[in-house]
């Protein structure tokens, strides 16, 4: 077919692909793996360096993309990256299109976006800003609750109580977390630690005692009380329940991930790294309490937000990722962009591609909340 043919067969293919309904549905995959293949066929007859012949090059990667074949797209890439009258810009612009695109409107544990200084940097959580109530009612209800922990925690400080010094751990632990005016700190977190005490307490609660158990049950309601001003936290578990089957999580791709940003100290705060393993830890400890409870088959009553921590954690870490990788692409494309947040970008590409895939599956499946 000559070049007017086929420029005649594209725009129709294009326009029936990009007009489907569902673009994850077989038949849009199906329509754009068509428009790759007649993309690949008008760039096989145009030089590399004509600018009818690099719209078509990167029209069949794009497609390629769009229809879900990888393999091909990169196959694509390299061999239009390799031609010689490709350029470097031309060759980075298909190189882009290669990176997993993140899941939009997901809730994650931390927050992060590009601070002055043109580095990733963890922000003020949207989840630490009081939702509906009054500030004076969430000052109050914090201040209660900060209260309750630190007379618990002076207790047994004191060792009041003769009791496992895994309640004092924890009870710092929250303290740490818990948000405030003189910290920024997680609520999200401080929930997650909460939930670990909460498996201590329920397993020791007949033998505690009763003024342990009588101020760790205010805790608790106090606590709960609180979450209800952070929206994010609400939003986050909301996802959570909505996964029945969360799908399989490499560890080794998130371990990928975190030490590519540790190890780019040019474009990461240190604090990101340090709230992503704070956040791992935290769902780790959780999800060990849990499972303790289990095993021993303790009868408790059920956790309010039904949480399943083995959920929790594949959720967070896959969140977390894809929070990080969305603002590495955003650094990329903004104004002040230089060439090493391209270069980055791609680094991180391989270990984030799993994750996000797990959370554009359930996204897929309409098991996600929508926000």
């Amino acid at each position: 077919m000559d070049l007017d043919g086929l420029y005649s067969e594209v725009s129709s293919a294009i326009f029936h692909a990009e007009r489907l309904p569902d673009p994850e549905s077989r038949e849009a995959r199906d329509a754009f793996a068509g428009v790759s293949s007649l993309e690949e066929q008008i760039a096989e007859q145009l030089p590399a360096d004509d600018f009818e012949g690099m719209i078509a090059r990167r029209g069949a990667v794009r497609a390629a993309v769009a229809a879900g074949e990888m393999e091909r797209a990169r196959r694509l890439t390299e061999r239009y990256c390799g031609e010689l009258l490709a350029n470097d810009r031309f060759r980075h612009s298909l190189r882009v299109m290669l990176l997993p695109k993140p899941v939009a409107d997901i809730a994650a544990p931390i927050s992060v976006d590009i601070g002055a200084q043109q580095k990733v940097t963890v922000v003020g959580e949207h989840r630490n800003e009081p939702e509906g109530g009054t500030c004076a009612d969430q000052a109050k209800t914090q201040q209660a609750c900060l209260e309750h922990v630190e007379s618990l925690l002076c207790s047994l400080r004191d060792g009041r109580f003769n009791v496992r010094y895994a309640y004092r751990e924890s009870l710092e632990r929250y303290l740490e977390y818990f948000p405030s005016e003189t910290r920024r700190g997680s609520m999200l977190l401080a929930d997650s630690e909460a939930r670990v005490l909460r498996g201590l307490f329920e397993a020791e609660h007949e033998i505690l005692p009763l003024e342990l158990a009588g101020g760790l049950r205010r805790v608790f309601e106090l606590h709960q009380i609180a979450c209800v001003y952070y929206d994010d936290v609400r939003r986050f578990y909301e996802d959570v329940r909505a996964v029945a089957a969360p799908g399989a999580l490499r560890e080794a791709d998130v371990a990928d991930f975190l030490n590519g940003v540790e190890q780019s100290p040019d474009f990461f705060d240190v604090q990101v790294a340090k709230e992503f393993r704070d956040v791992d830890l935290e769902l780790k400890r959780q999800e060990a309490a849990a499972m303790s409870l289990e095993a021993r088959n303790v009868i408790v009553p059920p956790d309010p937000i039904l949480l399943r921590p083995v959920r929790a954690r594949v959720f967070g870490l896959a969140s977390t990722v894809n929070a990080i990788f969305s603002v590495v692409l955003k650094g990329k494309d903004s104004a002040e962009a230089v060439e090493g947040w391209i270069d980055l970008a791609e680094r991180l590409a391989g270990p984030a591609a799993s994750p996000i895939e797990l959370l554009r599956e359930a996204a897929r499946g309409g098991q996600l909340a929508r926000h």
